[in-house]
């Protein structure tokens, strides 16, 4: 009885989120996080296969790239660092930002691709992503700016007793992406 709970255990594992042939296994990280002493904060970008998405803008549109027509999936997860004064707690998601990002070409004439990366829920957390188009397959680099939360009306605090620092400007990381890795699903 002992060995048939064991390999039902095992057997378990294997379809647990995360398990070899996920796409939570499938991510590729950019790099090392990226850490700006100026605000206080730590990037850490991924790329993955395109993914099924759900969300609306005001008007009921959808803010996703849909899976079918991208070419990978690119999530940004930003955290507050140690040290933060704008009220953020250690390894906090930093809300309200607004994440933009430039894909553009190492070799050739093709136009740079712009897009919006918005806040999601999975099973990782929460993080800022969407689905990308990229022209075909090759080296990128993938330039993301964040703008800090004011943009989006998100306040603060500004007395001396319970206030916070004032928002950074806005700023900008780059990362090394290789679209050919990113197989479509």
């Amino acid at each position: 009885m002992l060995r048939l709970l064991i390999v039902l255990f095992a057997a378990a594992l294997l379809l647990v989120p995360g398990a070899s042939g996920s796409a939570f296994a499938q991510e590729i990280n950019l790099g090392p996080a990226v850490t700006r002493p100026d605000t206080a904060l730590t990037l850490k970008g991924e790329i993955g296969p395109a993914q099924a998405m759900e969300g609306a803008d005001v008007a009921g549109g959808p803010v996703f790239v849909p899976a079918e027509r991208a070419a990978f999936f690119l999530a940004v997860n930003v955290r507050a660092a140690r040290g933060n004064k704008n009220g953020f707690g250690l390894n906090e998601f930093v809300p309200y930002l607004t994440v933009t990002y430039t894909l553009t070409p190492k070799v050739g004439g093709t136009p740079p691709v712009h897009g919006q990366l918005h806040p999601f829920v999975g099973r990782q957390g929460l993080r800022y992503g969407n689905n990308v188009l990229a022209p075909g397959p090759g080296p990128y680099t993938v330039t993301v700016t964040i703008e800090p939360p004011i943009k989006t009306g998100f306040g603060r605090h500004t007395d001396m007793e319970t206030g916070v620092t004032r928002w950074w400007p806005p700023f900008q990381v780059e990362w090394a992406v290789d679209a050919s890795r990113m197989a479509k699903r």
